[in-house]
């Protein structure tokens, strides 16, 4: 059993997120804290304390009291962090949910966690919850609903004297509870994963010590990541300990235009961002396509050298001068043009896309970590970095690697267990007290951790072979001509592909004469035979290096995305992979059959 060890936490400055909060406040006063991507307007860490204070007197006139848990529904916006501190001020829970949840999951939560109170963001996201109020839907009583407006007003108790508040937001205690984070769940039921102000505030301190963010007072950092997503959540208690600015994306699809306005220095996202701006450049047609597939090839070259320690030989080195002045320059400039560091996280990152953004001068911190290690487990950082790894350990840290390969953890991150589950929680947990993730890993000579796939998701063919999907689907993504893929094939006589094809990737395919900024439908892509036969040209290219087990024989191309309004991925856009199963398997037995899909066309070997 293989383990690694993180260095001892040296000691924490702030014991809960009350403490850091009001030391933030205290060291940064006048400093920009929080604002929005579409307006110039910022508030200040004064500004932003008045405004807790404010909340607090609502939530106080509403009842709210200690230990009661109060519900966030809304999207990133100032008034997310300044309601989450108001509740804990009160040493109430916090429960984020997001905004992208259909109503029927939003109140599973509900009856799950009995809040006191919702605050959502405005009566269009209120009406629904209304409406199941009214109808008696369960998990739609005992709470209070407020909107966004209704926190704006004065209150009576608003000249209260700061002092005191202040005072009693220092009462709480590290191992109280500060929030309920729901885990998305790509599989079964999500479950309420309790974390405490030491959880939090341990992992504020972890970050500042293991030193893969260097985050300086007036940095500049664009929120993109949901707030009720436990990356986000942690580093934003992070930034705000260290004096930064945050400003809120205006949506998901206006980040390209948002990092061009806002110019940040940090970034916090899964990789599904990364590979859309690596596609971005990649998918290119014509001339300029060709120039800019050789320079993502010549990055993963010298990032590959660079991160090993070997040296660049001259004839690369040309190549990565000619690259920067060609592509990497304008990935730089697309991504605001003064990033320092990126954290990616939430699943494992293509080793091509980091290698790419490295060499471009855009380091990628690649990290691991769960919902229920609040969350980060491992990270990369400057100095210490391998392009497809998840780093070495943060400080506090101790992992292990069980037999069956899964990843093991312990420290005082770990949460205490789910909501109300004791079962869940005993099952989550070793006989000698470690964690649990679900996870398969390997941890190298270096103490550097690589995250290989979920145990879940591992299949298992008909003939007992094992093969794990996750890294597969990723390297299928570096195509033009990929938008979504899955591998699918548990207890199959072999695995079956599943590809969500990219319009914009083989619109040149399709029509040479077709402008750019037209291209086809994804439904008109989906059926043609040419980009059918072009796919699975694409698989061979990219997988002919796995063993024969892992490949896909058979691949079926669908005219539909796979979404999150369809159950389909989770609110981080990871994929249900069950649940795709599910929703495809007349499909599946079609392929398997011959009667639909095409097979890939892999080079015969000899037997």
């Amino acid at each position: 059993m293989k383990a690694a060890e993180g260095s001892t936490i040296s000691a924490q400055r702030h014991r809960t997120l009350n403490e850091l909060f009001l030391e933030a406040v205290t060291a940064h006063r006048d400093q920009p804290a929080l604002g929005f991507a579409a307006s110039t307007t910022r508030l200040t860490y004064a500004d932003f304390e008045s405004r807790v204070r404010k909340v607090a007197n609502h939530l106080t006139r509403w009842g709210v009291r200690r230990g009661d848990r109060v519900v966030l529904l809304m999207e990133n916006r100032p008034e997310w962090p300044i309601s989450d501190y108001a509740v804990l001020s009160l040493r109430g829970i916090t429960v984020g949910i997001y905004p992208s949840l259909p109503p029927g999951q939003v109140l599973e939560i509900l009856a799950d966690c009995e809040p006191s109170l919702l605050i959502v963001t405005d009566e269009e996201h209120a009406a629904p919850l209304r409406e199941a109020q009214a109808a008696g839907a369960p998990g739609a009583a005992g709470w209070r609903l407020v909107t966004l407006a209704e926190l704006e007003p004065d209150t009576p108790n608003d000249a209260s004297d700061p002092a005191g508040w202040r005072a009693r937001a220092r009462e709480a205690e590290p191992g109280e509870l500060a929030t309920l984070i729901y885990t998305s769940g790509t599989t079964g039921q999500p479950k309420g994963v309790m974390l405490t102000h030491d959880n939090l505030a341990g992992m504020v301190a972890a970050t500042l010590q293991h030193g893969s963010l260097d985050v300086r007072t007036g940095d500049v950092v664009l929120s993109v990541l949901p707030l009720a997503h436990v990356l986000e959540r942690a580093a934003s208690h992070f930034f705000i300990a260290r004096g930064a600015t945050i400003v809120y994306a205006t949506s998901m699809q206006t980040v390209p235009q948002d990092l061009q306005a806002i110019r940040p220095h940090h970034l916090v996202a899964v990789p599904r961002l990364f590979e859309k701006a690596y596609n971005a450049v990649v998918r290119t047609r014509g001339v300029k396509g060709r120039i800019a597939r050789w320079a993502a090839r010549v990055a993963y070259a010298v990032a590959r050298r660079e991160t090993r320690g070997r040296p660049i030989p001259p004839l690369l080195r040309v190549g990565r001068k000619v690259a920067d002045r060609l592509v990497y320059r304008v990935l730089r400039q697309r991504m605001g043009g003064r990033i320092r560091t990126i954290i990616c996280g939430g699943a494992p990152l293509e080793r091509h896309i980091g290698g790419l953004f490295l060499t471009a001068g855009i380091p990628i911190h690649e990290g691991y970590g769960l919902t229920e290690t609040s969350p980060v487990i491992s990270a990369n950082r400057p100095g210490e970095l391998r392009l497809g790894s998840a780093g070495v350990p943060y400080p506090g840290v101790a992992l292990r690697i069980a037999e069956d390969d899964e990843i093991q953890v312990r420290g005082p991150h770990v949460t205490q267990g789910y909501w109300r589950q004791p079962k869940a929680t005993a099952e989550a947990f070793t006989e000698d007290g470690w964690f649990r993730t679900g996870d398969v890993g390997s941890i190298d000579r270096d103490g550097f951790l690589y995250v290989i796939d979920r145990l879940k998701d591992l299949i298992v063919t008909a003939g007992g072979k094992n093969l794990a999907p996750g890294p597969l689907e990723q390297r299928l993504c570096l195509s033009p001509a990929v938008a979504q893929a899955v591998i699918l094939g548990d207890r199959r006589p072999y695995p079956v592909l599943l590809v969500v094809p990219e319009p914009a990737g083989v619109a040149e395919l399709l029509d040479p004469d077709a402008p750019a900024e037209r291209p086809p439908s994804l439904q008109e892509a989906a059926a043609d035979p040419r980009v059918q036969e072009y796919i699975g040209r694409e698989v061979v290219r990219l997988l002919h290096a796995t063993a024969r087990v892992e490949r896909p024989k058979r691949l079926a191309v669908l005219g539909e995305e796979f979404s999150i309004a369809e159950g389909l991925l989770t609110p981080t856009l990871k994929v249900r992979r069950r649940a795709v199963d599910a929703r495809y398997r007349p499909l599946l037995d079609r392929v398997y059959a011959q009667a639909e899909g095409i097979e890939v066309p892999w080079p015969s070997e000899p037997a």
